[in-house]
């Protein structure tokens, strides 16, 4: 994967658990920070209209991510289609993978319920970013 956005996110207390590791259920949140970031960089999206929804996660646990570790998280798009979008995230400490993952977002139309396409704009954007063409 080559990375087109990293987020650094350093670890804090509230983030470990009794065995003194990030646990597992605080990956889900460094994604996000990770999208977070990615969506306003690279797509110029602004979060306040949240119409992205997850409907797939997959996380692989390699290396403890401990108190004072700074992780820097990769994520680039590897795919995407009419109103989906996969990303994938690769999540390191002083260079180390710790972990890696991948979830798939749907757009999503808050009146209807229902998903809508992608926005051209930001197909543009991911093209251009990633140098992928949608599927």
């Amino acid at each position: 994967m080559a990375a087109t956005h990293v987020t650094s996110i350093p670890v804090r207390f509230q983030d470990i658990d009794t065995m003194g590791h990030v646990n597992n259920s605080e990956y889900p949140n460094f994604l996000a920070e990770a999208r977070a970031g990615y969506y306003e960089e690279v797509l110029e999206y602004d979060l306040r209209a949240a119409d992205t929804v997850v409907v797939h996660m997959t996380i692989d646990y390699s290396a403890e991510i401990t108190r004072g570790d700074v992780v820097d998280i990769e994520v680039a798009v590897t795919d995407f289609g009419t109103s989906s979008l996969t990303m994938e995230y690769t999540l390191r400490v002083d260079g180390d993978i710790v972990s890696t993952a991948e979830t798939v977002q749907v757009i999503y139309d808050n009146e209807s319920g229902s998903s809508r396409p992608i926005p051209t704009d930001w197909r543009q954007r991911i093209e251009a970013n990633e140098g992928i063409s949608s599927a």
